[in-house]
């Protein structure tokens, strides 16, 4: 009996098709959460007004049947502020048995994959965030790599910075 090639990929593209379906109740089931670190302001004073800026985006989430959490920290005197904030993500998803999926903006991409070694984290979503280089500190990396698009406000700042930087070392070495 000789099988044509055609039937093979009908059956295999069936197959795959039958699968993908009986897959998608089974996604749609399974709940997940989006989790934000947010700084803490003032001692917690002001955490209402950092909820109220989030309230737009876990309102779209919760509209779309998922689910979202804030974790507010404060690292403010710390020497290690990235272990900070991720183990205080960590303490606050304890009791959290959905997927969990954290959402890191600007410089808490730094902690995002600390949170991730220590519990099972279903996806890590970076909005315009940093991407840690391991082994390096984000110093390094702002020193030795583009952290910035060139001609953005960031940009502009970073080398208005670095021009006050020299002349600031000019005018301390400046007699010596």
């Amino acid at each position: 009996m000789r099988i044509q090639r055609r039937t093979v990929l009908t059956a295999g593209l069936t197959g795959m098709a039958w699968m993908a379906a009986r897959g998608l109740p089974a996604a749609a089931s399974a709940r997940t959460r989006f989790v934000f670190e947010v700084s803490s302001v003032a001692g917690g004073l002001l955490d209402w007004l950092v909820d109220w800026r989030y309230a737009s985006i876990t309102a779209a989430l919760d509209k779309r049947g998922f689910s979202s959490m804030l974790v507010h920290s404060s690292v403010a005197g710390s020497d290690t502020p990235n272990e900070d904030r991720a183990s205080a993500l960590v303490k606050a998803l304890q009791g959290v048995n959905e997927h969990v999926v954290i959402v890191g903006i600007s410089n808490q991409g730094n902690f995002l994959p600390l949170v991730a070694a220590a519990r099972p984290i279903r996806r890590i979503v970076y909005v315009n965030a940093l991407v840690p280089r391991p082994g390096k500190a984000f110093i390094e990396v702002c020193q030795t790599e583009q952290v910035a698009v060139p001609g953005s406000y960031l940009d502009r700042l970073l080398k208005t910075a670095e021009r006050y930087a020299a002349q600031l070392a000019d005018a301390c070495v400046k007699g010596l």
